[in-house]
Formats: C-alpha cells, sequence, structure tokens
C-alpha cells in the first residue's frame, strides 16, 4: 500500500433521459474500465435537490462527456447541465481537457460544443478514442486510469449502418455505329421557277413607273415651316397636364368646432431614471399596452396577445455581486451556493449567480421592492411591439453576452448599444434573471 494512492478519475455523464439505455451501457463500462462514472440515475439519492447535486458533480468532475443525440439536441433538452459544465471548463487551464462531445447516433453538434473535438460512439473505434482522451486527462492531473481491452471494439448502439452493397455487373455492348443520313432530294420544275421570276420582274416594273410619279407629285404639294424651332419646351407644356390644386380643409364637427385630424404614432418616453434607498438606479416603464409572446419562438410563448400594465420602475443593471454581498453582510441575505466569482474581486460589477428564487426575493425585500412579473419583465425588454431581442430582430455578440459567444459572465452594462427602449441592459444575454410569475400558459391574470 503506497503513501499516496492515485484516486480514480471522476466522469460525469450528461444525456437525454430518452437515450437511458445506451448512456448506462456506456456507464457500466467505463466503471469496469476503472473510471469513477457519475450518472444522476444512480447517483442522486431520493430527496436530494436534483438541481444542486448535478450542479455540484459537474464541479467535482475531471471530465464531463456530453452524450448527443437528436433527443439530446432539442431545445430545452438537458441545456443547465451543458451551461454548468461550460462554467466550469471557463475555469479550467487553457488546453486542458474538460468536455467530451459523444454522439450516440448520426445527429448534429450543439453549437456552444463546435470548439470541443468529439468522438462517435457509434463507430467501431469511438469508445477506444473515448479511452485515450480520458488517460490523458489522468496523466495530467494524476489520477489512475489502467489500460484494459475492453477499450477495444465496437460501442452498441440503436441505429445501425446499411449493409454495402455489391456493385452489380454490367454487360458492355459496343456502341451502335451512327448511320449517315442523306439530304432529301429537291425535284423542282424548271418551268415553274422561271415563272415565279417573271411575275416578280412585272411587280417590280409596275411599282416604279406607277408609284413613283405619284409619290413626287405628292411632296410638291406639300408646305414646310421656314424655320425649325431650337426649342421643345413649348411642346413638353402643351402636352403636359397640370397638377392637380389640393386643398387641405380641416373637417370641423357642427357642435365643438374642433379640427378634426389624424392621430400620429407617440415616439417611446425618453428615460426616466431614480435612485433608490440602496443607491441602486432603476428606471421608468411607463404605463400602456404591449404585444407579450411571440408566434414564432417556443410552443410555451404563444398565444401572442395584448397585455395593459401600470407604470414601474426596474433596475437598470442586473444585480451585481457587491450589490448583493451589501444585503448578506446585513443578515438579510444567504451566501450563493457556489462562491468562487463572489468571493473573487474582479467579479465584483458582474452579476450574482448560484442563487435561487428564494434568495432573489429576499434580496429584493431588503431593497424595499419586489421581483418583476412575467410581463413586466418582457415590456422592459422589449417594448411595446413584440420585438425578439431589447434592440429589435438580429442576433449580434456585439449587442450581448449571448449563449455561446463567450463562456464566462461580463461587467453589467458591458453592451449599452443592447440596452432595451425603457434603457434597461443586459436583458438579453449575461445571466438568466428570476420573475415572480408561475410557470403557466398563456393567458393568464
Amino acid at each position: 500500500m503506497t503513501d499516496n494512492p492515485k484516486r480514480p478519475l471522476k466522469v460525469f455523464l450528461c444525456h437525454a433521459h430518452s437515450d437511458a439505455a445506451e448512456v448506462r451501457a456506456l456507464y457500466a463500462r467505463l466503471k469496469s474500465d476503472g473510471v469513477d462514472a457519475w450518472l444522476d440515475k444512480e447517483n442522486i439519492i431520493a430527496g436530494q435537490d436534483w438541481d444542486f447535486e448535478i450542479r455540484k458533480a459537474v464541479r467535482e468532475s475531471d471530465i464531463v462527456i456530453v452524450c448527443l443525440s437528436r433527443q439530446f439536441n432539442q431545445k430545452g433538452y438537458r441545456q443547465n447541465e451543458v451551461r454548468a459544465a461550460l462554467e466550469e471548463a471557463s475555469l479550467q487551464p487553457e488546453g486542458e481537457i474538460f468536455i467530451i462531445p459523444a454522439r450516440l447516433e448520426e445527429c448534429d453538434y450543439l453549437e456552444s460544443l463546435r470548439r470541443f473535438h468529439g468522438v462517435d460512439l457509434f463507430e467501431d473505434r469511438g469508445y477506444e478514442f473515448l479511452m485515450r482522451a480520458l488517460r490523458l486527462r489522468a496523466q495530467k492531473i494524476g489520477a489512475e486510469l489502467q489500460s484494459k481491452k475492453s477499450w477495444l471494439g465496437s460501442f452498441t448502439s440503436p441505429v445501425k449502418k446499411p449493409a454495402a452493397k455489391k456493385p452489380e455487373t454490367v454487360e458492355k455492348k459496343p456502341a451502335p455505329k451512327p448511320t449517315p443520313r442523306k439530304m432529301p432530294q429537291l425535284n423542282i420544275d424548271p418551268k415553274i421557277v422561271f415563272r415565279v421570276f417573271l411575275g416578280i420582274f412585272a411587280f417590280l416594273v409596275t411599282v416604279f413607273v406607277v408609284g413613283v410619279p405619284r409619290f413626287v407629285n405628292y411632296l410638291s404639294q406639300m408646305e414646310f415651316p421656314t424655320s425649325i424651332p431650337t426649342s421643345t419646351s413649348t411642346f413638353i407644356q402643351t402636352f403636359t397636364p397640370p397638377p392637380p390644386t389640393l386643398t387641405l380643409t380641416p373637417v370641423l364637427p357642427t357642435k365643438t368646432k374642433t379640427p378634426v385630424f389624424t392621430p400620429t404614432i407617440t415616439p417611446l418616453p425618453t428615460e426616466i431614471a431614480i435612485t433608490d434607498a440602496k443607491g441602486i438606479r432603476m428606471n421608468l416603464v411607463p404605463a400602456g399596452t404591449f404585444t407579450m409572446g411571440s408566434d414564432n419562438g417556443d410552443p410555451d410563448e404563444k398565444p401572442v396577445h395584448e397585455v395593459y400594465l401600470d407604470d414601474y420602475y426596474m433596475d437598470i443593471y442586473e444585480v451585481t455581486n457587491a450589490e448583493y454581498k451589501t444585503c448578506v453582510d446585513d443578515g438579510i441575505c444567504k451566501l450563493p451556493s457556489s462562491t468562487d466569482k463572489y468571493r473573487d474581486s474582479k467579479y465584483a460589477e458582474h452579476p450574482v449567480v448560484y442563487e435561487d428564487w428564494n434568495m432573489a426575493q429576499n434580496y429584493c425585500e431588503w431593497r424595499g421592492a419586489r421581483l418583476p412579473t412575467e410581463a413586466e419583465w418582457e415590456k422592459a425588454a422589449s417594448g411595446t411591439v413584440g420585438r425578439t431581442y431589447p434592440w429589435g430582430e438580429d442576433i449580434s455578440c456585439d449587442k450581448a453576452n449571448l449563449y455561446g459567444c463567450k463562456f464566462d459572465t461580463d461587467p453589467v452594462g458591458s453592451y449599452a448599444s443592447g440596452k432595451s427602449p425603457y434603457g434597461i441592459q443586459d436583458m438579453a444575454g449575461n445571466v438568466l434573471e428570476w420573475v415572480s410569475s408561475l410557470y403557466k400558459p398563456y393567458p393568464y391574470g
């Protein structure tokens, strides 16, 4: 027994529930090869907080294997686990192996994982390539991973490759020789040709003898102007119809004598800011009706409907680690579940993360405020016309820290060009934000 025994390599398996059978087989094979594999169904104990345990397992893992399939790639499927893995990957040294995309079948890679080279477990040597990566990671961190013959061989997959077809033997026949075409023979009577020639000649003689003298006589009787005008302006003015005269007369009612006019579109109000008792800047979102939902988004964004809201104020920026720390220091707020960024001074102006809904609500009450409703959040983000993003319809990494653009948070207010019509920033990108509304179908009260 050595003084410092090596620990086994810790591997987290991220997958879709529909791929449970294939991933469980992969889990069993990794365990038999000396890997400390983590699978939610095997490792989470009844009564534990599902989301907390998964994030904890991702943070404590040496490798995260993302098992990709057509089901996994559907929007919303296991994306929280991938996001947690990407956050941990951003903390790893440059060039370190941490995330391995592993395809269980022919499918596309997630856009956020394209920068990581993956393996195809449905191919004959897919598992062998996976184990090579795990061995390299184990050697780098001093973990234990033994070489086994079970690395070789194929990984069972529900997708079967079609059997290769043998090429059919086709007997080649010599190409037929082209048959020369003969020009048709025209049998024309010479007498007919001579008669046609005489007819044409007689017609030309008649035109010359009769037509030319009459044409000369017609020209001699015509009167021509003695001078040619040098400008065509008179001609143009004569044949150009005059523009119609438009008289604008207001329609006056018989009683009030007030002119009737067509209303114009009123622009959105300019930013009206206040500072609350805790020194936090907030902007006004005025009362009125706005378009909520989207016909082009996910099913839970439909149907599009009109919602009226009274005016309210909303924070211009997301809550920073420094601002949240003030609430913690007052003994009101709890520490985030992960305090790495919270305690790091360089993240003081970054948005606070790893806090649950109750923690966010406690912070708002400490401020003398509350969480916005879903409708209030959406109006503050998109304005009154139901645009897709706070700035319009185009998607741009220059206007927000969108998912896939970066793999870490930015200081709040880093994208002034991406602010909403009411001057509120980071309503798209950076981090997710809590609201007070329950998750219910539209429309609701």
